[in-house]
């Protein structure tokens, strides 16, 4: 299914088994997209999205980066700085900043935002024992060429985080 026809649905992303590292986006029931990750504590992910494929690679421990790249390629598409509270920025390879921040005093909503703190893309979790996340489109950002990235990015940090949270817990 085409970009511009995913766009128009109703997005989530689930977890279909909670025993499996993969994750799906759906538009209404259908499998539109996916969040693999390489191994059960591995950081390292690929996630595919309509005509895109993008590796996800996290370094550093205290000042945490993620490396984004086309699959199958070496050089870098975008960095995501991440600070110790989750939030940080998305740098693009053309320079284009996009924040990423909660949204809600408990956690369960993030949104890339724009310089002037406009939603780009949106997530809203619920709770459960696998993960599930509405995925909210501002109408004005659906054309532009980094939101399905940022679709397939706001995942795989929710994930992280919420990996980070139940080893805090246990």
């Amino acid at each position: 299914m085409e970009w511009e026809a995913i766009s128009q649905r109703t997005l989530r992303w689930v977890q279909p088994s909670a025993f499996h590292h993969v994750y799906e986006l759906r538009a209404g029931e259908q499998p539109v997209g996916s969040l693999e990750f390489e191994k059960a504590f591995n950081p390292q992910a690929t996630a595919k999205l309509a005509a895109w494929e993008w590796n996800f690679e996290r370094e550093g421990f205290w000042s945490q980066r993620i490396h984004v790249s086309q699959a199958g390629s070496t050089g870098s598409l975008a960095e995501f700085r991440q600070d110790w509270r989750g939030t940080g920025v998305l740098t693009l390879a053309d320079g284009e900043s996009v924040a990423w921040k909660r949204q809600n005093f408990w956690g369960s909503e993030w949104a890339f935002l724009t310089p002037s703190d406009q939603m780009m893309v949106g997530f809203k979790s619920e709770f459960g024992l696998k993960l599930t996340a509405r995925v909210a489109l501002r109408y004005d950002y659906v054309g532009r060429a980094e939101t399905p990235l940022l679709v397939a990015l706001g995942c795989y940090l929710l994930v992280l985080r919420r990996r980070k949270r139940r080893r805090h817990s246990a």
